[in-house]
C-alpha cells in the first residue's frame, strides 16, 4: 500500500514538472510571438574640401585663384606709412589653425618697418565657412635719411586642418505618445 501511494506522489509531482516545462515553454513561444528586432544599416563616409584663400583686400591685388596677394606701396616721406588689411577666407568643410604667420624679404632695412599683427599661432582657427580679417602695416622709419626707398616683403599665412573635435554625446529622448 505505501508503495502505491509513493508511485502516486511520484507520478502526480511528475505531472506537475511536465506540465511547469509545458507552461514555461508556451510563455518562451508567447513572448517571441510579442517580440521584434528593429536594425539600424549605416554607411559613414569622409569627404574633406580644403579651400582657404585671399578674399578681399584694401591694397594690392588678388592672385593664382586666391592664393597669393601682390602689393606695392607707396610711401611719400619718413614717418609715413600704410596699413593693408586682407581677409582670408575658409571655405573648406573644416576648421583651420594658424600654423605660422611668417615675413620674408627686406623685413630688417634700414630705412622700411614691416609689422605684423600680434597672433596667438596656438589659437588662430578660423571655422568653415568663415572668414577673418588682418592688418599689417609698412612703414618708412622715422629716422630715415634716404630720398628713396624701397623693400621687398612676402607674407605667408601657413594653414592645417584644426584637429580639434567636438565631442558627441548618444542621447535617448523622453518617451512621448505616437497621436
Amino acid at each position: 500500500m505505501k508503495t502505491e501511494k509513493v508511485s502516486i506522489k511520484r507520478n502526480k509531482r511528475n505531472y506537475v514538472v511536465i506540465a511547469l516545462i509545458i507552461i514555461l515553454v508556451l510563455l518562451g513561444v508567447g513572448y517571441a510571438s510579442f517580440s521584434q528586432t528593429l536594425t539600424i544599416s549605416g554607411t559613414a563616409n569622409g569627404t574633406m574640401e580644403w579651400n582657404v584663400k585671399f578674399l578681399t583686400t584694401t591694397s594690392g591685388k588678388i592672385e593664382d585663384d586666391g592664393h597669393k596677394l601682390t602689393v606695392t606701396t607707396d610711401l611719400e616721406y619718413p614717418g609715413d606709412q600704410e596699413a593693408i588689411t586682407v581677409t582670408i577666407g575658409n571655405n573648406s568643410s573644416v576648421g583651420i589653425k594658424l600654423k605660422s604667420l611668417n615675413v620674408t624679404g627686406d623685413v630688417d632695412s634700414e630705412d622700411i618697418e614691416i609689422l605684423k599683427p600680434e597672433l596667438d599661432e596656438d589659437n588662430e582657427k578660423i571655422k568653415a565657412g568663415e572668414k577673418c580679417t588682418y592688418t599689417y602695416v609698412v612703414k618708412w622709419k622715422d629716422n630715415s635719411n634716404q630720398t628713396n626707398v624701397n623693400a621687398t616683403y612676402q607674407f605667408s599665412f601657413d594653414y592645417e586642418q584644426d584637429t580639434e573635435t567636438e565631442n558627441l554625446t548618444p542621447t535617448h529622448g523622453a518617451h512621448t505618445s505616437i497621436n
